[in-house]
């Protein structure tokens, strides 16, 4: 047996560094990251996804990092994270970078505004 983990680390304006163990099902199967941009000058956002979920990280002004699981269907329009399941009614949002919950909208209006996620299995 192999002990596995994939960390998060960080280290500020100070120096001072830490580091913390993303979430994973099983860190065995490794992760796709889909983002990792800094949004200002002390925060940056991770978007991966690992065996069964796809996770948003805030990292930086906090620790340890804030994170919310989202789905696969994901996308960032005027600080806004955009998400859905496949062949879901609506669309979740959060807040970009405070990852704060925003209401949900129907497919329709996030079609309508250029906030619908990208179908990733369209040909």
């Amino acid at each position: 047996m192999v002990d596995i983990t994939i960390k998060i680390h960080y280290v500020d304006a100070n120096g001072k560094s830490a580091s913390v163990d993303i979430e994973s099902y099983n860190p065995f199967f490794g992760c796709d990251v889909g983002m990792m941009e800094w949004i200002n000058d002390d925060v940056a956002l991770l978007i991966y996804s690992e065996k069964h979920w796809t996770f948003v990280y805030r990292i930086g002004d906090t620790w340890p990092p804030k994170f919310a699981k989202i789905d696969e269907r994901w996308s960032i329009k005027d600080d806004v994270l955009s998400f859905m399941a496949y062949n879901a009614d609506v669309v979740h949002r959060l807040q970009i970078p405070s990852l704060e919950s925003l209401a949900d909208i129907p497919v329709s209006e996030a079609e309508a505004d250029g906030s619908l996620p990208p179908d990733p299995y369209a040909c």
